[in-house]
This record gives C-alpha cells, sequence and structure tokens, in this order.
C-alpha cells in the first residue's frame, strides 16, 4: 500500500512539474525568436551530440555546463531547450510507467 501511496506522489509531482517545464521552453523558444536567433534543427550536431552525452553512465550537469555557459546565447539557449524536451520525455515515460504499474 506504501507503495501505491509513493507512486502516486510522483506521479502528482510529474504532473506539476510538467507545465513549468513547458512554460520554461516556451520562454527559450521566444529568447530564441525575439532575438532573431535559429533554433537548432532536431538533427543539429550540437543536439545529437548533447543526446548522447545524456546516454553515459552518470551523466551529470558538469557535462553539459560548457554548452549551457557557452558564451554564444544562442547555443545556451538551444542546449537548454534540448534538455527540457528530454526532461519532459524521460518524465512523461515515467509518469506512463508509474501510472500502469498501479492498476
Amino acid at each position: 500500500m506504501a507503495s501505491a501511496t509513493a507512486k502516486e506522489m510522483e506521479i502528482k509531482l510529474t504532473n506539476v512539474a510538467r507545465p513549468s517545464l513547458e512554460d520554461l521552453l516556451i520562454d527559450y523558444e521566444d529568447f530564441l525568436r525575439t532575438g532573431k536567433r535559429a533554433l537548432s534543427a532536431k538533427n543539429h550536431r550540437l543536439l545529437n551530440r548533447l543526446r548522447e552525452l545524456i546516454k553515459t553512465r552518470n551523466a551529470n550537469d558538469t557535462i553539459f555546463q560548457k554548452a549551457i555557459e557557452h558564451e554564444n546565447p544562442e547555443i545556451c539557449a538551444n542546449t537548454i531547450i534540448t534538455l527540457i524536451t528530454i526532461t519532459s520525455f524521460f518524465a512523461a515515460t515515467a509518469n506512463t510507467i508509474a501510472g500502469s504499474s498501479l492498476c
């Protein structure tokens, strides 16, 4: 019973966080658009490299720090947009898995 309650709480917290991530994503996209900067294509080399890094064992923020703190704001924003997108995907996947295990 405690396990089911913990999973229900996890689902609720994920559902609360998702709109915040979506708002943040919109803000970064607006930043690029209003500054006449490019939103990188899904197959851009930088984004592909980020996806590879995320798959590495023990991936943490220091791996992405160079791109997040890059002097080019376009690279920073596109990095953060990619991380938000991937985080949203993982959260939705975890939520689906947790929800199906409650049944």
